[in-house]
């Protein structure tokens, strides 16, 4: 079952590529520009008077271009009330408002719409987002003539938009999102210079790295790393547009995740353990809202008709994190990534039980002998390259 599927079962909403589809706020997609919603409106978020709404916005000496000025107001939130006097007339067949049917859950004593249902969704992993962003970062295979098939379409959409004059067909110029052949190997290069902690799957090895093989990215398991600690140094002197508007994204995402102290500020201010997580609740307003900034100049550095609907959910994290805490506690990522984990020690579906516990010995014993033999013949540690 996908993810989407598991949304829809638990929230009774249509899914995120649905035109209303936030079990948060009423926020509403825009119509597609060829085909599918285009997942924008990251500017609605901002104060009615902020420069940020225009069709133009200049942010630290980069120009980021719109379809439009926004002109649409803050999207309403939804809480149990509204919730139920839209379920009395949604069906199935004919969702109100994103609402297709009451799930099981709201059934329970206490149900609250925002204190059960909104955070484990909203807390979904980054992995859309950075894989996305990846895309339009690589775009092409290196070293080959392939052409991504959506770079012609991105060029016709912002000549019928009017946005990126450089871009157009008839212009040729260099796509403000895109990584050049040069510019790749300068990253591969800085890339093959990083040390990495025993604890994090190395993109670069053997010679090669996410920028030269896509692969070294897509089998990495914490994906969420390379787009809060990696992307934002290695693309610290590429492509300013996007590189600011990813700064000002990471860095307000980061802190609304947590921070780290240090031993003497853990047990001399806080009075917590050191290496603990924590938040200044002062801070929270200042920090969300510079989070909005960061997605809003996303969204006018890239093409909209690419923008993963996942993004929305980020807009929200300021909004819970002052009644929920560190967010991060409730995503369900470790959990995801061991029921994939059990799911690869089923060889058989007909006796699961049984594959389960022969191939979980088994592995157990490998596991064991490659640390008792490690040193006598050299073995390497990180097998899943091979």
């Amino acid at each position: 079952m996908t993810i989407n599927k598991i949304v829809v079962c638990l929230t009774g909403m249509q899914a995120c590529q649905a035109y209303q589809s936030c079990p948060v706020c009423t926020h509403c997609w825009s119509p597609p520009l060829s085909r599918g919603c285009v997942c924008d409106g990251m500017r609605s978020f901002l104060p009615p008077d902020a420069p940020g709404r225009e069709q133009r916005v200049e942010y630290n000496g980069n120009v980021y271009e719109y379809k439009d000025k926004c002109t649409r107001p803050k999207p309403k939130y939804r809480d149990s009330a509204f919730v139920k006097s839209v379920l009395t007339i949604a069906t199935r067949e004919n969702p109100v408002l994103g609402h297709k049917f009451a799930p099981l859950i709201a059934s329970w004593p206490g149900f609250d719409w925002r204190r059960v249902l909104c955070v484990p969704e909203m807390m979904h992993d980054v992995k859309c987002f950075t894989e996305r962003l990846m895309r339009l970062l690589v775009g092409t295979v290196p070293r080959t003539s392939y052409k991504w098939s959506k770079d012609e379409r991105h060029r016709a959409q912002c000549k019928r938009l009017g946005i990126f004059e450089e871009v157009w067909p008839e212009n040729g110029g260099a796509l403000p999102w895109r990584l050049t052949n040069d510019q790749r190997d300068l990253l591969h290069a800085r890339m093959g210079r990083v040390l990495w902690p025993h604890y994090v799957e190395p993109l670069y090895f053997d010679g090669d790295s996410c920028w030269q093989k896509p692969g070294r990215m897509w089998k990495a398991r914490r994906k969420y790393r390379l787009l809060l600690f990696i992307l934002p140094t290695q693309l610290r002197d590429q492509l300013p547009a996007l590189r600011d508007a990813l700064m000002l994204f990471v860095w307000s995402l980061r802190r609304l995740l947590g921070q780290k102290c240090s031993y003497e500020f853990a047990t001399g201010t806080l009075g917590i353990l050191p290496g603990s997580s924590f938040l200044v609740k002062k801070l929270l307003p200042t920090i969300h809202r510079e989070l909005v900034k960061g997605l809003s100049l996303f969204e006018g550095a890239t093409p909209i008709d690419d923008l993963p609907p996942i993004s929305h959910h980020f807009i929200h994290y300021g909004d819970f994190t002052p009644t929920h805490g560190i967010l991060s506690i409730l995503w369900m990522m470790g959990f995801e990534r061991y029921i994939k984990y059990l799911k690869e020690h089923v060889r058989n579906s007909k006796y699961p039980e049984m594959n389960l516990a022969h191939t979980t010995t088994q592995t157990d014993t490998a596991n064991y002998f490659v640390l008792l033999e490690e040193d006598k013949y050299d073995l390497p540690s990180q097998l899943y390259h091979k």
